[in-house]
């Protein structure tokens, strides 16, 4: 799945990431154009992240 993603980090800035990443199906109604999820991300590589889903918390 390509994903365009806005993240807020922890002091509020934000920045844009494009990734693919392979979405299981069961999970793809909690990721969906305009809904807010988690991710996790290295604050010093902001250029790999993890989506968070009921799947992998």
């Amino acid at each position: 799945m390509d994903l365009d993603l806005r993240i807020t980090r922890f002091d509020g800035t934000t920045f844009d990431l494009k990734q693919r990443k392979p979405v299981d199906g069961s999970a793809v109604a909690q990721i969906q154009p305009g809904m807010v999820v988690r991710v996790k991300y290295l604050p010093h590589d902001e250029s790999e992240v993890v989506i968070l889903t009921a799947l992998n918390p």
